[in-house]
């Protein structure tokens, strides 16, 4: 999935302070023990390079915004922050503005104190900005204190070169500076609700600020619907199928449904006279995919797990590929769900949940390539992701990007067993 809005409009900055000790409650509506802190915060915002202030900024401190002054002066005079109840607080700080990098810093402080906090940003000419808003799927509620960062594909999240991160605002806004043009992941978290992950593409300079973000509430309950099938195509009845601990019996077509899922990673086991039994792991959603799910009779030596994502990997001077490490990460959390090992043929299988992942393939001695994959819902298959590795020529400090899924790509109509 790409987001097709993206960006935010031209100097503004957000500046928030997040209050880490809310992990465990996430900040959500009626949870008890939890205080108003007042502090005043003052300081100036200037240019790393020149120390020049910089006016008209934006700034978002716990909810409360304002803008710097002429000198790049900002003044919150006794304002209120949401923290658990104790004296000593450690929040986030966060600063952006366009065309400089996303800065962030944690700040401790006590309660009534006043403190000044001076923020030298650093220019970065030719990047790009983006912005939005996150809130809550169903009533649409604003979501404050949301974690949202952003980092080009082939990176990792926690690379400070190329990451950059940022806080929503109390009326969900945020705002991420500094972002190196082209494929971006995007990864928005928040305690209390399931983390939401995309790709995008950004351009340098201010972009189309992105659709709304609405996160799913890790609390929410789905009905998930599918079908049991055979190898053979054909459908499964009185198959039991469980998917996070409820359970239902597949009728006359093979058709199920489990009430009442809780949403996110759940473990889908089926049960049926005559078959194998099948366990994996998949992300429930909301609303949930059809699941396709295929057994295989007892007695007949099952080819393997289950897979949905397929290809082959060549060497380019070597008939032999076998040692060859293929990974699925996916994008928007940057979690590795799955990985193989290839034998001679080259030839590798992969069992993931339906997102965007970057694909990668890699082997001592040879250059690393990687490659973009959609794996589409309802147990559809992935094939023909193929790779050719060419020995390496020596050290080389070139960062790989993602590519284009292969032209010759194909999608099955569902999950497969490994070989």
């Amino acid at each position: 999935m790409r987001c097709d809005n993206r960006g935010y409009e031209y100097g503004r900055l957000s500046l928030l302070l997040l209050s880490m000790a809310l992990s465990g409650c996430g900040g959500l509506t009626g949870f008890t023990g939890v205080t108003g802190s007042f502090v005043t915060l003052s300081g100036k915002i200037t240019d790393a390079d020149t120390g020049s202030g910089l006016s008209g900024v934006r700034i978002v401190f716990g909810g409360n915004k304002t803008t710097t002054a002429a000198d790049g002066t900002y003044t919150f005079r006794n304002v209120s922050v949401v923290t658990r109840q104790q004296t000593t607080v450690t929040v986030a700080l966060s600063v952006s503005l366009d065309q400089y990098d996303t800065y962030t810093q944690d700040i401790t402080f006590t309660s009534g104190d006043s403190l000044t906090q001076d923020v030298p940003i650093t220019p970065h000419p030719d990047s790009g900005t983006v912005s939005g808003k996150v809130a809550s799927k169903g009533d649409n509620t604003p979501i404050s204190n949301a974690s949202v960062t952003i980092f080009p594909v082939g990176t990792e999240e926690t690379d400070p070169e190329f990451s950059r991160r940022a806080f929503t605002a109390n009326d969900g806004t945020y705002q991420i500076t500094g972002l190196f043009p082209g494929d971006n992941n995007l990864k928005v978290e928040k305690s209390g609700f399931l983390t939401h992950g995309a790709t995008l593409v950004v351009f340098a300079g201010v972009n189309p600020a992105l659709e709304d973000i609405k996160l799913v509430p890790s609390s929410t309950s789905v009905h998930v619907a599918g079908t049991v099938k055979d190898e053979d195509g054909n459908r499964v009845s009185g198959a039991t199928v469980t998917v996070g601990g409820k359970s239902t019996t597949s009728g006359p077509t093979g058709a199920f449904t489990v009430n009442d899922v809780t949403v996110g990673l759940q473990t889908v086991k089926v049960t049926a006279t005559g078959f194998l039994p099948v366990e994996f792991t998949t992300e429930i959603e909301s609303p949930p995919s059809q699941l396709t799910i295929v057994l295989f009779k007892s007695g007949v030596e099952p080819p393997g797990g289950p897979f949905n994502l397929t290809g082959k990997v060549t060497l380019s001077n070597n008939a032999d590929a076998s040692g060859v490490t293929v990974t699925a990460t996916e994008n928007g959390s940057g979690i590795v769900q799955d990985t193989a090992t290839t034998g001679a043929d080259g030839v590798y299988r992969l069992f993931v949940p339906p997102s965007n992942y970057t694909v990668r393939a890699a082997k001592v001695g040879y250059q690393t390539q990687q490659q973009a994959v959609t794996v589409p819902p309802g147990g559809q298959v992935v094939s023909n992701v193929n790779f050719t590795l060419t020995p390496t020529a020596g050290p080389s400090s070139v960062r790989h990007t993602a590519k284009p899924a292969p032209r010759h790509a194909t999608v099955s109509p569902h999950a497969s067993r490994r070989k």
